[in-house]
């Protein structure tokens, strides 16, 4: 589905991997929003925030600026360049700190991009499948590229061989001067993919950025690798000192017996997977995260029968069960990610832990992790937000399973529904409905949070993206009698629910919470509220806003309940006369009614509430009225 500008820094960015590219991630959200046009680029600033979102001009060498319509240029947004086939160059101004995904993916005429000093993250596919680059320059600044930012560019190393093909990587220094010398980049992490498919990759040496190690080819000759005895020392490796070990770094080289670990922080994921003769790790001290399973394979871990695994300040896995007391493993401050999978944890104390990596407690056996707590303390006594501020650690955990309901029963509480009624009547669930939709447009937010594609990240949070507010509104829905259905399509996600028997429509929640933000009129604000397959949107005449059918192969049903019956019925919110139109024809119905004239059914009632404030008035009427004129 494509994504209309106007709501550029909200829509879904789903993650591609290990990185949750989130291109525009923890913006600040007020009550107004502005939107502009200035030389050829769009922008939107929330709160200060300003996102420049895209590029309708015609000149064929750009530079985004810095400062637009006088507003300081903090991010772009997502899809900036996205199959763009006029643009030969793009120069990012300085001080840009983020860049959104799919940045000049599939552009096919650019050939240099040329990012200046600021810039400090890039999102996933940043220049992906853009096979004519020459020349990218890279600032010292960046500290991190999410998933695939060069899959698939044909970065050549050999000039011979394809000339107009990329050779190398330029970099910036703190000075501004450009050369192929990386000593003082900050990079910290690289994302999966980000060369793969490319011949910078495929080379015949140690590809490194700064102290950031992202593949070890060669082990032959190497300074920091002694070959008689199968040590690696970190701190001299190839003439760097790694602090960073990337993405299967080390993975499958055998001939690596033992690691000084000295100088790295951080070990990403499979970073020295099946290394199989791998026996001694010395002075990981300074380790600080771990990646999954990045020492499974090795004689360390097969060896190592303790139940608390640990490096450096990470706990790397537990291979116990019951309960897990960390308060006596003072220097344990982080838990790598998946450390608890498998394991039958029914309770842990984290002690001085205050970092996880993602679904670290995820797939727990047995009854599941039921208590959580903190130097003896459960988590609400010792933080009334710690949980929720670690959110993506615990999903899907019996902890987060009953939160969830909680929160859940609470809301209900709050609106007058049941929690799992016997036989909810048709008026109930059009109340139902009605009632969470207005429950989540006045109280989510969307903003990147852990946890944010999942139910837990809205429910629990009330924060989160189109796919969190999908999953929790669907929750909402099925816990208090009402079927639901989460559909996505191109990079969003929404709901389809059925309101009446075997009458289903589209609903889509983030529209209305960014709605909010923007202070739509009530139409507007309810532009997306039981739209059917047939209906552009509420407000017809805006070609960026529409609904792909609900059976077309690119969107797929999350299992909440069966897809088998997801055809939506064709009358649609604002539809009251039943013929499939939002015309003259429902405004003189909709008046006769107020009339005393005719009467409506209950469906017919629920399209008419246009302010979705329970009763049918001459408030409803208006609306119509100003949305057909």
């Amino acid at each position: 589905m494509k994504a209309k500008k106007i709501i550029a820094a909200f829509v879904s960015a789903l993650s591609l991997g290990t990185f949750a590219a989130a291109s525009i991630a923890a913006i600040p959200m007020t009550a107004s929003a502005e939107s502009g046009k200035s030389n050829g680029f769009t922008y939107e600033t929330f709160g200060g925030y300003t996102t420049i979102t895209g590029y309708s001009g015609t000149a064929t060498n750009i530079t985004i600026p810095e400062y637009i319509a006088g507003k300081k240029v903090n991010a772009i947004g997502d899809d900036f360049l996205m199959d763009n086939n006029n643009v030969k160059s793009v120069t990012i101004s300085k001080n840009i700190e983020k860049v959104g995904n799919n940045f000049c993916r599939n552009s096919t005429s650019l050939t240099k991009v040329d990012v200046k000093n600021g810039t400090k993250t890039i999102g996933s596919t940043f220049c992906c499948n853009t096979v004519n680059l020459t020349n990218v320059t890279l600032p010292y600044t960046l500290e991190e590229m999410a998933d695939s930012c060069f899959l698939y560019c044909d970065l050549e190393t050999d000039k011979t061989k394809d000339p107009k093909r990329l050779s190398t990587l330029y970099f910036y220094d703190p000075n501004g001067n450009r050369s192929t010398n990386d000593s003082t980049s900050r990079m910290k992490r690289i994302g999966i993919q980000s060369f793969w498919g490319t011949d910078w990759e495929r080379q015949n040496k140690n590809l490194m950025i700064g102290q950031f190690l992202y593949r070890c080819v060669n082990l032959n000759n190497v300074t920091g690798f002694d070959s008689s005895t199968g040590k690696l020392t970190m701190s001299t490796f190839d003439g760097r000192c790694i602090q960073y070990v990337g993405y299967g770094a080390f993975q499958n080289k055998t001939q690596i017996k033992s690691v000084d670990m000295s100088p790295v922080l951080y070990v990403d994921s499979y970073a020295f997977k099946n290394c199989s003769n791998l026996q001694y790790i010395y002075n990981p001290n300074a380790i600080q995260d771990i990646g999954i399973d990045a020492f499974d394979g090795t004689k360390w871990y097969r060896n190592n029968g303790n139940i608390y695994i640990t490096l450096g300040q990470v706990l790397y896995k537990f291979k116990g069960s019951g309960n897990c007391d960390l308060r006596g493993y003072s220097s344990i401050t982080s838990i790598s990610e998946n450390a608890f999978n498998g394991s039958a944890l029914t309770s842990i104390d984290l002690g001085n832990v205050n970092t996880f990596g993602r679904n670290a407690f995820s797939n727990i056996s047995g009854s599941g992790l039921s208590s959580i707590k903190k130097y003896g303390n459960e988590l609400d006594v010792y933080s009334p937000t710690f949980f929720t501020d670690h959110l993506a650690a615990f999903i899907n955990t019996k902890y987060a399973v009953n939160r969830s309901e909680a929160k859940a029963k609470q809301i209900y509480s709050q609106l007058g529904l049941q929690w799992r009624p016997s036989a909810p009547t048709l008026s109930y669930k059009l109340n139902a409905i009605k009632k969470l939709y207005l429950y989540a447009s006045q109280n989510w937010d969307y903003m990147f949070t852990p946890g944010n594609q999942e139910v837990e990240g809205a429910l629990l949070t009330n924060k989160g993206v189109c796919a969190s507010f999908a999953l929790a509104y669907a929750y909402l829905l099925k816990n208090c009698g009402v079927n639901a259905q989460v559909v996505h399509g191109k990079a969003h996600a929404w709901n389809m629910v059925e309101y009446a028997p075997g009458q289903w429509a589209h609903i889509d929640i983030t529209t209305a919470v960014c709605g909010r933000y923007n202070n739509f009129d009530l139409v507007n604000f309810h532009r997306r509220f039981l739209i059917t397959d047939d209906q552009a949107c509420i407000t017809a005449g805006d070609p960026t806003y529409y609904w792909e059918p609900s059976d077309t192969k690119n969107m797929r049903v999350y299992n909440i309940y069966s897809a088998t019956t997801r055809r939506t019925y064709k009358y649609g919110f604002g539809d009251i006369n039943n013929d499939g139109n939002v015309n003259t024809s429902d405004l003189t119905r909709l008046d006769n009614y107020i009339k005393g004239t005719v009467s409506l059914t209950a469906v017919q009632k629920y399209h008419a509430d246009l302010n979705l404030d329970g009763t049918v008035n001459r408030t409803d009427y208006n609306i119509l009225k100003n949305k057909l004129n």
